[in-house]
């Protein structure tokens, strides 16, 4: 299990898989690439929002190489954009980094960092396949009542949709 692949939101229990990999890849001598997954639900609401100021974004895909306590943080692009509907707001996506760089700057870790847009299961599954990932790593939520019944949480859904093996974090 040399290629991790670790889905990163900025929450606590995103900071505890990405301990996981972190522990994982001392072990087996690998490589951990953290991804972001922006729900272009709520990325549409978010354009909407901010439609009258022009926010500098980037491509739905950009990958990077994020050294520990270095900036930017956000994965690089040739193709800087003006905020619309193939873009992602740089200042969301840089501080979900920013708070991964804490925890990589005390590990002392390199890691590459992945941006993507759509639903968050079905971006994450379909990237690690296509990268040849050999494990998902990914927190937990808890859900309430009401949301087991009326929907899966996006772990449930990348342990049932992914090609790899998959590690949820509590």
């Amino acid at each position: 299990m040399k290629q991790i692949l670790v889905c990163y939101d900025g929450s606590s229990n995103s900071d505890k898989a990405l301990k996981e990999a972190i522990y994982y890849a001392r072990k087996m001598n690998g490589e951990i690439e953290l991804v972001y997954v922006k729900d272009e639900k709520g990325f549409a609401s978010s354009v909407l929002a901010n439609e009258t100021h022009a926010i500098p974004t980037i491509p739905t895909h950009a990958t990077s190489t994020m050294y520990p306590g270095t900036l930017p943080l956000i994965p690089e692009s040739n193709n800087i954009e003006e905020e619309g509907e193939t873009g992602h707001s740089l200042s969301q996506v840089d501080n979900v980094f920013r708070e991964a760089n804490v925890i990589l700057t005390k590990e002392k870790m390199q890691v590459k960092t992945h941006l993507l847009v759509g639903k968050p299961s079905t971006e994450i599954c379909n990237y690690a396949e296509e990268q040849d990932k050999d494990l998902i790593i990914v927190g937990s939520r808890d859900l309430n009542a009401i949301e087991k019944i009326a929907m899966r949480s996006t772990s449930e859904k990348i342990v049932k949709e992914a090609t790899c093996p998959v590690l949820v974090v509590k």
